[in-house]
């Protein structure tokens, strides 16, 4: 990938057992905007139960994150607990995994000076070795809707490939995903390719770029072979 190519920050990552050495990163702090849920038994951030533990937090520590929480309109609850998802669905792997980190004002220079079918390639091949990967540690089984929201919602977002992803199902029941990031219509291209391409390959389901624009992209999931169960 790249936060880093799974993550974008920038690129080519992901995970401990990956082999890429171009790894991207951008840092900033980012939150999915997906605001619907599929039904599956994937852990979700909003569904668990809460447990209450005692921690010793520096003070520093807690007052830093009091002013982050609050500049974001979360409580300070909230703050860690995404801190937590964040670490545990992807920030782990980038340290076990020894990722280079490369500004995000770098990650334009990457897009453009590489060649497309290149980023293609290498992204794809990502994906198709770090995802098995996560729903192994997950314990969970891979279906498209886990994917959707584990991959799609989570590892990628967190890495930065994109800064925001939303879906929406039509009146024909097919399922648009709909991307939005900030590195050009290449960068468009190269994600919409890899992201169909991932969908078909991996669960023989019907699926083809909708749209691609300067800062967009969507995707069409068909009815056909695999009935999304939304809510």
């Amino acid at each position: 990938m790249l936060e880093s190519s799974l993550g974008l920050g920038f690129c080519l990552i992901h995970l401990h057992s990956i082999k890429f050495k171009l790894l991207v990163y951008m840092w900033e702090e980012r939150e999915s905007l997906l605001t619907k849920r599929y039904n599956n038994k994937t852990p979700s951030a909003k569904n668990n139960k809460k447990s209450n533990i005692t921690l010793a937090i520096d003070t520093e520590i807690v007052n830093t994150l009091k002013n982050i929480a609050e500049g974001e309109g979360l409580s300070i609850n909230s703050k860690i607990n995404s801190i937590l998802w964040k670490y545990i669905s992807f920030y782990k792997y980038v340290e076990q995994d020894n990722s280079l980190i490369i500004p995000s004002r770098s990650v334009n220079f990457f897009i453009e000076n590489i060649d497309e079918e290149k980023w293609i390639q290498e992204y794809s091949n990502t994906l198709e070795e770090i995802v098995p990967f996560f729903f192994l540690e997950l314990k969970t089984v891979q279906t498209l809707e886990n994917t959707l929201k584990v991959v799609f919602d989570r590892v990628l977002a967190y890495g930065g490939s994109y800064k925001g992803y939303s879906w929406h199902e039509n009146k024909d029941g097919n399922v648009n995903l709909v991307f939005r990031h900030e590195y050009g219509v290449k960068w468009s291209r190269i994600l919409s390719a890899v992201y169909t391409r991932f969908i078909q390959k991996t669960f023989n389901q019907p699926a083809y770029p909708l749209n691609v624009a300067e800062t967009w992209f969507a995707i069409r999931i068909s009815e056909e072979t695999e009935n999304l169960k939304i809510r």
